[in-house]
C-alpha cells in the first residue's frame, strides 16, 4: 500500500496587527487588552474585553474584526463570519475584515468565496503580503499549483523574510516534483524562524520523499522539540517509522489523530498500515473517516473496496471501485479489483471487459498487471 506525504500549511487567522483606532480611553483599553490577551493563547479573556468594548460603540468594525479572530481561534467559524460580515457591512475598506473572512471561509471549506475576499483585501492594500499568501493557500486547495507560486512569489517580493510564506511555496514547489526548490524554501524559512515546528516538518516531508530517512528523523525530532503536540510531526514520525515498524507507525498517526481530529492524511496512512497489518475492518474505518473529512483520490476508494472485499462485502466493494474508476478513469487497479468482483458474482463477460481495459491502461505495468489477472483466475479456476 502506498503512504501519502503531508505538508504543514501555515495558515494564521490574526494576520496584521490590527490599527488600534482612537475612541475612548475606556474603550480603547479594552479593545488593546483583548487584542494582547489573544496574542497570549488567552481566548476566552479576549471574546471578554472585545464584547465591553462593543458595549460602548457598537458600530466599531475593528472591535468586531478582533473578536472574529478570536472567536474563529476558538474554532467558533460561523460566529466568526458573523463578525466579519458586521466590520464589513460597517467598514467596506477595511482589508483585513475581507482577508480574515476569507481565512475562515477556507478553514470551512468555501474555497471560492475565500479566494473572492482575498482578492479584494488585495484590492483595497495592493501590498498586503499575508493576503497573497492565504489567496495562495486556497489556490493549493484547488490544484492551482502555478497560481500559488505566483502569490508566494508575490508576498515574499513584498516581504523577503516572510517564512510562513517560504514554508508553503516548499508546499507548492513538492507537488511540482521540485524537490531541490523545496528543500531550499525549508532551509530558508528555518533559517528565519527556527523556532517554528512548521519549518522542520516540511522540510523532513521533503526527505522523506527523497528517500533521507535519517535526515527526515532529525527534523522531526526538532520539530517535536519545539512543540511536542505538532500533529504534522507525529504523522512524519509515522511515515518513517512505516519502513520497518508498523505498529509504532500506527501509534503515531492515532497520536496525529488525536492532536488533529480532521487530519485526513493520517486516517489515510493509518488505514493503509492497518490494511497491512490485516486489520481490515479497522482499515475500513479510517478510509470511512477520511473520505468523511474531504474529497478523496480514487486510492482512498479503491483501497476501502479492497478492505470491503476482505470483509465479505461485494456491494460495498463494487461501490468503492466505482468510485474510484469515476474520479480516475485510468485507475487500472480499481479495473482489475472490479474485475474480481465480478468473477466472484459470475458475471464473467463483464470481469473479462474489466481485466482487459485495465492491461490497456497499464502501460509499462502489463507485464505485473497479466500476472495478477493470471493469478486470480487461477484462484477462481476460470480459464486464462
Amino acid at each position: 500500500m502506498r503512504f501519502s506525504l503531508l505538508f504543514a500549511t501555515l495558515l494564521i487567522l490574526t494576520i496584521n496587527p490590527v490599527c488600534r483606532a482612537q475612541k475612548s480611553s475606556a474603550a480603547q483599553s479594552y479593545l488593546n487588552r483583548g487584542i494582547d490577551r489573544l496574542a497570549k493563547g488567552e481566548v476566552d479573556g479576549a471574546i471578554a474585553d472585545f464584547n465591553v468594548a462593543l458595549t460602548f460603540d457598537s458600530a466599531w468594525a475593528l472591535a468586531y474584526v478582533s473578536r472574529g479572530n478570536a472567536l474563529a481561534t476558538r474554532g467558533s467559524i460561523q460566529a466568526a463570519l458573523n463578525d466579519y460580515d458586521i466590520a464589513i457591512d460597517i467598514d467596506p475598506k477595511r482589508a483585513e475584515a475581507y482577508n480574515n473572512r476569507g481565512l475562515a471561509r477556507r478553514m470551512i471549506g468555501d474555497i471560492d468565496a475565500a479566494i473572492s475576499d482575498f482578492d479584494k483585501a488585495i484590492a483595497l492594500r495592493p501590498k498586503f503580503a499575508e493576503a497573497y499568501n492565504n489567496r495562495a493557500n486556497a489556490r493549493m486547495a484547488e490544484q492551482d499549483i502555478d497560481n500559488a507560486i505566483s502569490d508566494y512569489n508575490r508576498a515574499l517580493e513584498i516581504r523577503p523574510h516572510f517564512a510562513q510564506a517560504l514554508s508553503n511555496r516548499a508546499a507548492a514547489r513538492f507537488k511540482r516534483q521540485d524537490l531541490d526548490g523545496a528543500i531550499a524554501d525549508c532551509n530558508k524559512a528555518i533559517a528565519i524562524a527556527p523556532r517554528s515546528a512548521g519549518g522542520f516538518v516540511n522540510r523532513a516531508t521533503v526527505r522523506i520523499a527523497r528517500g533521507d530517512l535519517q535526515g527526515a528523523a532529525a527534523d522531526v525530532e526538532r520539530a517535536l522539540g519545539i512543540d511536542p503536540n505538532c500533529a504534522e510531526a507525529h504523522f512524519d514520525r509515522g511515515l518513517i517509522s512505516l519502513r520497518n515498524d508498523t505498529d509504532t507507525a500506527i501509534a503515531e498517526f492515532t497520536r496525529a489523530i488525536e492532536i488533529n481530529p480532521r487530519l485526513q492524511q493520517a486516517f489515510i496512512s493509518r488505514g493503509d498500515a492497518r490494511y497491512d497489518k490485516r486489520d481490515y475492518s479497522g482499515a475500513a474505518g479510517d478510509y470511512n473517516r477520511a473520505i468523511e473529512l474531504a474529497p478523496s483520490p480514487a486510492s482512498v476508494y479503491n483501497n476501502r473496496g479492497t478492505a470491503r472485499l476482505l470483509l465479505g462485502d461485494l456491494d460495498g466493494a463494487t461501490s468503492d471501485f466505482n468510485k474510484a474508476i469515476e474520479i480516475d478513469s485510468r485507475d487500472y487497479e480499481a479495473y482489475v479489483n472490479r474485475g474480481l468482483v465480478l468473477l466472484m458474482q459470475s458475471r464473467n463477460p463483464e470481469a473479462e471487459r474489466d481485466f482487459n481495459y485495465a492491461l490497456e491502461l497499464a502501460g509499462q505495468s502489463r507485464p505485473i498487471v497479466e500476472e495478477r489477472v493470471n493469478q486470480i483466475k487461477r484462484r477462481l479456476a476460470l480459464p486464462r
